[in-house]
């Protein structure tokens, strides 16, 4: 079968062209009867006596062409005889409006969606939050039963929270810091059963990769493409730090540093980092990152309240089980 794609396209133009000139036509036509009419009447009208009394026949003559002409000009610029091409072009125009009014009625209709579910995190945070300020955060198993819970929505609702699509790879991390050590380290990670890594994941120094410039410069790093020669050069894994899927598995990512620190100028550094990251260039923009902000300015309040980071947490759970070893060595 030929290809007759071009032939309707080049057809499509030729119209609306044509139309193009009608309508121009028609404009001047309106312009004769609008203006050029009332100044031929007008000058008819002052030299009507003089040439009445010169020659009558031409004087009616002439007021008779006058009023012929306009009757003509009216008809021509009237809608009624409006041609058919012209019609095609402003039948075009329209649709062009309703197409353009519909992407913005997309995009409200996404924005309501995406307030709708802040609203909702916004609530749920405050429950979650509430209990676990009060109970408190002694051990790392608290704090693997107090993430879980609290980025369930993230992790369990990505397709309906984020609108994460099924084929993607995605990953939602929490990192803290241990002052001790001076690195980031990995405490909680949830993951797509197709993402390529396993095991543990990895540490992050001060200012090494996205984690770590986050963590330094104290704000959030979100991009849609990680590919970006401008975002690529400043973020990407380095040394030990880097795997043969990182350029694939991580395409779009966001880093959001937690903790109540005052202003730039604290020498107090975030307790934290809270990282999306997925392979779907695009999935994280500005109104996705401020939905997941909430999950992160939620953490640093939790931290901040329950007097909680990550070496008191392994402190606390190393004391713990020697106790659990020293009961049971009596117990024997």
């Amino acid at each position: 079968m030929a290809n007759t794609g071009p032939a309707i396209l080049n057809a499509d133009e030729s119209i609306r062209e044509e139309a193009r000139r009608e309508r121009r036509s028609a404009d001047q036509r309106l312009f004769a009867a609008m203006i050029l009419f009332p100044i031929l009447t007008a000058a008819l009208g002052v030299v009507s006596t003089w040439l009445w009394s010169v020659e009558r026949a031409l004087t009616i003559g002439a007021w008779v062409f006058v009023f012929i002409l306009y009757a003509v000009i009216w008809y021509k610029s009237s809608p009624k005889s409006e041609p058919v091409l012209a019609l095609i072009l402003a039948n075009s125009d329209l649709r062009a409006d309703v197409e353009a009014l519909n992407e913005l009625t997309a995009e409200l209709e996404a924005s309501e969606f995406v307030q709708a579910q802040k609203s909702n995190a916004a609530f749920y945070l405050r429950q979650m939050s509430a209990e676990y300020i009060s109970q408190g955060l002694h051990v790392r198993d608290d704090l693997d039963e107090m993430l879980s819970d609290l980025l369930a929505p993230l992790y369990l609702m990505g397709g309906h929270l984020l609108e994460i699509d099924g084929k993607e790879s995605w990953s939602f991390s929490v990192y803290l810091y241990s002052a001790t050590d001076d690195v980031l380290r990995p405490v909680w990670r949830r993951r797509s059963p197709n993402h390529p890594s396993t095991g543990e994941s990895r540490s992050w120094e001060r200012g090494q990769g996205h984690v770590g410039k986050a963590f330094v410069d104290r704000r959030t790093l979100f991009t849609s493409d990680a590919h970006a020669s401008d975002v690529a050069q400043l973020v990407e894994a380095t040394g030990e730090n880097q795997r043969n899927y990182d350029r694939d598995a991580y395409r779009s990512f966001a880093s959001l540093p937690f903790g109540l620190t005052v202003d730039d100028s604290d020498q107090i550094p975030p307790t934290g980092v809270l990282v999306a990251t997925s392979s779907q260039i695009g999935r994280f923009d500005i109104e996705m990152v401020e939905l997941i902000q909430h999950f992160a300015d939620t953490l640093g309040v939790i931290f901040a309240l329950t007097k909680t980071d990550l070496d008191c947490l392994d402190r606390e759970t190393r004391a713990k089980h020697d106790g659990d070893r020293d009961d049971d060595t009596d117990a024997n």
